[in-house]
């Protein structure tokens, strides 16, 4: 199942809310599944800050077009495992991994800043997508 655009769409906010989990860590995890909340992006969030971080499911490749500033990237694939880690991707760039599963976007040197941040994302990944609760396998 791929979400594609091939022209502006306009998007009901009402079909767009996130699930969304705030972690003991401080870290607020949303999740963006179907095609509508992927096209919004981090442009969805009701909040976006330090402690904010988006998952988007089903996804391989992501673009920091329009932003301001740069975020840290993590591609997840099926099991949970990490399969790249891009630390402060700048504005208007792309970047994919062929076999990822989803897409974790997180705040500005946030992995760096922690050095547990794929414990942190897993816990959210635990909590909000029952698919990996089976399969996902954590550091």
């Amino acid at each position: 199942h791929h979400c594609q655009a091939d022209a502006i769409v306009m998007v009901n906010p009402a079909k767009t809310r996130l699930p969304c989990c705030r972690l003991e860590c401080g870290l607020r995890m949303y999740v963006a599944a179907t095609c509508a909340q992927k096209l919004l992006g981090v442009w969805g969030l009701p909040e976006r800050g330090a402690n904010s971080a988006l998952c988007l499911l089903d996804c391989r490749a992501i673009h920091t077009l329009g932003l301001r500033r740069p975020m840290d990237i993590v591609f997840l694939d099926a099991g949970g495992r990490e399969l790249r880690r891009i630390d402060s991707l700048a504005p208007n760039r792309c970047a994919w991994s062929a076999r990822a599963s989803c897409v974790i976007e997180l705040p500005p040197t946030y992995c760096s800043r922690h050095p547990d941040y794929f414990r942190r994302i897993g816990q959210g990944l635990l909590k909000l997508v029952p698919a990996y609760r089976s399969r996902c396998r954590t550091r």
